[in-house]
């Protein structure tokens, strides 16, 4: 069993184990209001020994974030918000598919391979 520092229970009493945290107190760091990303990634598990790593283009990019992100067009009221949101991140951020293999485990290839991708354009 995990416990988390300033954790409240929501049920542990009737056998659940969900605990609702505020962030700031377990990971001791101050949230951010606004921030830009640089690289978005989208990964999957390829089961080979060697990742593979594949630039997408700003259309690739925003489907791939309403395909993962789905609800954000659900509430028409507040479904053009959302796409604007989802919109700007395509924009500003080098987008990448991740197929993962085994050599990510090696003490710091994911460091290397991520530091590539901020410096791609």
């Amino acid at each position: 069993m995990i416990f988390l520092h300033g954790a409240m229970s929501t049920g542990a009493e009737s056998g659940s184990f969900k605990q609702c945290f505020e962030p700031d107190t377990v990971f001791g760091a101050q949230r951010t209001p606004h921030v830009l990303p640089g690289v978005v990634l989208f990964t999957s598990l390829n089961h080979e020994a060697k990742s593979r790593l594949s630039k997408l283009t700003q259309t690739e990019t925003m489907m791939r974030l309403i395909r993962a992100c789905p609800w954000a067009t659900y509430d028409t009221s507040i479904a053009s918000a959302n796409l604007e949101v989802l919109s700007a991140l395509a924009r500003q951020a080098n987008a990448f598919d991740l197929a993962a293999g085994r050599d990510l485990l090696v003490s710091g290839f994911a460091a290397e391979l991520l530091s590539g991708c901020s410096r791609q354009n």
